[in-house]
């Protein structure tokens, strides 16, 4: 039986941009699954200018693409993605979810960074569900997630909620629950080659034990919750309101010490 391994893609950071302002932003992920529901793996999250295209549906998934909902690696995907026109990448792992960072039902996990707002104008994901074949979730239109508008300001914050009609089927292998990833069933997995598209579901590994010895309850409809993944700024409006407040009573007590 082949050997399936869940790992993660390196860390890929562009040199932020000294043209632009910087500003900082938190991404937060829940996997919105009922306790007996499905997982997920680290999800890869990318910032860059709308010129990268993760996948366009009925086209054949990138190999990087392939491998991550096959496998949940993202070490293809981030040399494909690269560091070009300070182009981030960031595989978000949930420290305390079983196995290799995977998001268990309920699960949340978040990370704040610094983007530069004009080069991480916009923000694309992907992650694989499991068990399966090669299901996963992820934006095929590159500007379907604006964090910045063309004069810099910021949109969010932004929520993308996600439920069982987001969820794709790479088209890179059978689905079958052979050698699926996170799966106790074994076998040997086929490979396919064909275009992106809908997933038709995952009932078929209902009953079934999974890695961690839990049994599958559920899996997915068209409006079962899957995630929800959030792009907040960093503080939030009201704490930078807060903090400027403070500021600027401090400044004016100094002025006034200085002139007494």
């Amino acid at each position: 039986m082949k050997n399936k391994v869940i790992t993660l893609g390196f860390v890929s950071l562009g040199l932020l941009s000294q043209t632009y302002a910087a500003f900082d932003v938190r991404v937060s992920v829940t996997n919105n699954a009922q306790s007996d529901g499905l997982y997920f793996t680290p999800v890869w999250s990318a910032f860059h200018n709308g010129s990268f295209d993760l996948f366009d549906s009925g086209s054949l998934a990138s190999a990087g693409l392939a491998e991550l909902a096959e496998t949940g690696s993202q070490v293809t995907l981030n040399a494909d993605f690269g560091s070009a026109d300070g182009r981030i990448a960031i595989g978000l792992t949930s420290a305390s979810g079983i196995g290799p960072g995977l998001f268990d039902p309920g699960r949340t996990a978040s990370f704040d960074i610094t983007l530069d707002e004009a080069n991480n104008r916009y923000f694309s994901f992907a992650s694989m569900l499991l068990p399966s074949n090669d299901a996963f979730i992820g934006n095929g239109d590159p500007l379907s997630n604006e964090l910045f508008d063309a004069m810099g300001s910021f949109n969010g914050p932004i929520t993308i909620t996600l439920f069982g009609s987001d969820v794709h089927d790479a088209g890179s292998e059978l689905n079958n629950t052979l050698d699926a990833a996170f799966s106790m069933i074994g076998g040997i997995s086929t490979e396919t080659n064909v275009g992106i598209a809908s997933h038709l579901g995952l009932d078929n590994f209902i009953g079934t034990t999974l890695d961690n010895n839990v049994t599958l309850g559920q899996a997915f409809n068209g409006m079962t919750p899957i995630a929800t993944i959030t792009v907040s700024a960093v503080p939030e409006p009201s704490t930078y309101a807060a903090i400027t407040g403070i500021l600027s009573i401090c400044a004016v007590g100094f002025m006034r010490r200085r002139n007494c």
